[in-house]
């Protein structure tokens, strides 16, 4: 199949220089990174979980505790008063008004546990994979790349709906997770999206709007509080260094950069850790205090993260609902 040359080339580059990012000469790196802060440690540093949230966090539902959630859902599903297993049960269909008359072919009913009517954000623990419709493992020959955020259809268990999915390493529970902006081959992912919350063991397929399918796995749990970080580094050269002080440039282009950014702490390639003192001129450049001396090869990185979160299909202020089939 055709490969977007753009995609690829993103996707190439992600490969050589993971999460880097560069801030064009006339641009302010403090407007464009407003909604980045630094942090101490990515593990250790705390984030809170309700803090900026999006319009559309407000129409899903958080299970207090998903575990025991989902045991009191099978456990209810199991009381005695229900249809016994191979009994005869008679379902008598009402079309809606409006809605368009069935098909020839015979309907599907099944049953949802306690919670599984609401709104909520499903994880999936996902591996990626190519098989076109009507294809086998072995014509696993689809090249081209998949990306956060890109319109596809999930289908979890017995449902399918549009979704924007988010892509994330497989983090602990209650740890904080990073954004990856491809899905790549050999590892398995986290894929967070929204809609309807699903007890698993379920199975999780995702596919492209040719019915190509892109990635399988299975559900993981449903948490909106489950925290997803993109990380933007920052590159700066060295350009003078004496023993334990350099001067770098390249990494911003205005002294008011320097300065919004002078409280975060710096590290380079090689595994040293510097802040900065003080700008220099007009162009950008700034003073910085090093650890231990600093090699003429090295880059100074500048990390930040901003919490990000799936998209509704028709984007955040999407109000119509979910189209679940």
């Amino acid at each position: 199949m055709a490969v977007d040359d753009a995609k690829a080339a993103a996707f190439d580059e992600e490969l050589e220089f993971p999460d880097e990012v560069d801030v064009a000469e006339d641009a302010n790196a403090r407007d464009r990174f407003a909604r980045y802060r630094a942090l101490p440690s990515f593990a250790a540093s705390d984030w809170d979980v309700y803090d900026s949230l999006p319009r559309s966090y407000a129409k899903v539902h958080a299970l207090a505790r998903y575990d025991a959630a989902r045991r009191r859902a099978f456990d209810a599903a199991d009381a005695p008063g229900g249809a016994a297993v191979g009994a005869y049960v008679r379902v008598v269909l009402e079309v809606a008004p409006g809605a368009p008359p069935p098909d020839a072919e015979s309907p599907a009913a099944s049953q949802l546990l306690a919670h599984e009517n609401r709104l909520t954000v499903a994880h999936f623990l996902v591996k990626r994979v190519s098989l076109g419709a009507g294809a086998s493992a072995a014509d696993d020959v689809d090249e081209e790349p998949l990306a956060s955020k890109e319109l596809l259809t999930v289908t979890c268990g017995h449902r399918s709906w549009p979704c924007r999915p988010v892509f994330s390493t497989h983090a602990l529970k209650g740890a904080k997770a990073k954004y990856e902006r491809f899905l790549r081959r050999g590892d398995h992912f986290v894929c967070s999206v929204f809609g309807p919350l699903t007890f698993g063991p379920a199975p999780v397929f995702l596919r492209r709007a040719t019915g190509e399918v892109v990635a399988a796995g299975a559900a993981l749990d449903c948490d909106p509080n489950r925290v997803t970080l993109k990380r933007a580094v920052l590159t700066g050269l060295p350009a003078r260094t004496h023993k334990r002080k350099a001067v770098v440039k390249q990494m911003f282009y205005n002294p008011r950069d320097v300065l919004y950014f002078k409280p975060a702490a710096l590290t380079t390639k090689h595994g040293l850790t510097c802040h900065i003192t003080e700008p220099i001129g007009t162009h950008g450049h700034f003073k910085v205090a090093l650890s231990k001396p600093m090699k003429q090869n090295d880059t100074i990185l500048l990390t930040l993260y901003k919490r990000v979160y799936p998209k509704l299909p028709g984007g955040d202020d999407d109000d119509a609902p979910l189209a679940i089939s």
